[in-house]
């Protein structure tokens, strides 16, 4: 595995975050992590339920000790910079489905391959994984305990019946999978015992360290990884970071100018000042339909949930606080972000050499 956390500049992407199905086969086949294709039986399942045992671990901040039982990784990981929290969130029991639970022993393991345990990432970052469970998931949320995630239960962060807007109070819980559950990422913001948070679907599987993004909250100005970033033109890097994100650029209706955050891969810095005001906003739900939050950030999949909330709250609310990353390096989507469906260079990779924009 490559130590650098930035890929090379020139030829093809080589991405930290992959998403999709897709991904998810191709990089369980390049570990040999063939074991989360084996069939159920039971609760996780025959074969696939030893492997997961191999996996788990007591509840603690240092994570999957056992990889090798020499005392290695234990050494290594008494030196590690800081412990990142890597979340994932679970809102029903039919979402803790085989796929999704194989899907979470995947990232799980590529959260360890690509963190201080594992030496030959070069990260300098322990890991502590984390299930954000919804009480309707509480039955299932077991299984994520057996994968070495310690498991959260959550209620979603605000009432439905307190939400001041009539449409929007009706509209929410109609929303794509979950509806108003999926909030429960924003308790992101509550784990205040680490420096950073990664929240992350579960169709996710993490290639490589995120250690530059880490080193540039934690330390501020004076990271020199701040100028090896790879982000999007017109995307400058603050004094502070509060959050690193991509935008999922093919959902944006036609008309619309302000894509909405990808809610599969947010980095965030603890803030519960900043969990109150996203819940204030959600119960004041100033979203107009056709426009979206604040009457302009809408038009997506996802508007009414976190992919328009996390932009209202970014662009709008808290501008030049956060910072959007190329996504041909950071959460790439499984499809061709090198393509532009329009002549504008914010949905191309801008790939080769001096084209590839970095953070100043």
């Amino acid at each position: 595995m490559k130590r650098e956390v930035t890929p090379r500049r020139t030829g093809a992407a080589r991405p930290s975050l992959i998403r999709g199905l897709f991904g998810v086969v191709l990089v369980a086949s390049v570990m040999n992590f063939l074991f989360v294709f084996l069939k159920c039986e039971d609760e996780v399942g025959g074969q696939l339920k030893k492997k997961l045992e191999q996996f788990s671990t007591k509840k603690s901040v240092h994570v999957a000790h056992q990889a090798t039982g020499d005392g290695t990784n234990q050494k290594e990981v008494s030196k590690a910079k800081a412990t990142i929290a890597y979340a994932v969130s679970v809102t029903g029991c039919a979402a803790a489905s085989d796929n999704l639970v194989q899907g979470a022993a995947v990232l799980g393991h590529s959260v360890r391959l690509s963190s201080i345990e594992n030496p030959s990432s070069g990260s300098k970052y322990n890991y502590h994984l984390i299930a954000f469970v919804h009480p309707q998931a509480k039955a299932c949320s077991h299984l994520f305990e057996k994968l070495g995630y310690e498991v959260l239960i959550r209620e979603t962060p605000i009432n439905v019946s307190d939400i001041r807007n009539e449409v929007y109070r009706a509209d929410i819980a109609k929303q794509s999978c979950c509806g108003e559950k999926e909030f429960i990422k924003l308790y992101s913001y509550t784990l205040t015992d680490y420096p950073v948070v990664v929240h992350l679907d579960l169709d996710s599987v993490v290639l490589k360290p995120f250690d530059d993004l880490f080193d540039s909250m934690i330390d501020g100005p004076s990271a020199p990884a701040r100028k090896r970033i790879p982000v999007m033109p017109g995307s400058p890097m603050p004094d502070a970071v509060h959050a690193f994100f991509t935008r999922d650029y093919n959902m944006v209706n036609l008309g619309h100018k302000h894509p909405g955050m990808q809610g599969g891969f947010l980095v965030v810095k603890p803030n519960t000042e900043y969990f109150e005001e996203y819940r204030e906003l959600i119960l004041e739900g100033n979203f107009k339909a056709g426009a979206g939050w604040n009457g302009t950030y809408g038009g997506y999949f996802g508007a009414k949930q976190i992919q328009g909330l996390c932009s209202y709250f970014f662009d709008g609310v808290h501008p030049n606080t956060a910072v959007e990353l190329n996504r041909c390096f950071y959460n790439q989507m499984g499809d061709n972000p090198r393509k532009s469906r329009k002549h504008d260079e914010k949905l191309m990779c801008l790939m080769a050499g001096k084209n590839v924009k970095t953070a100043e």
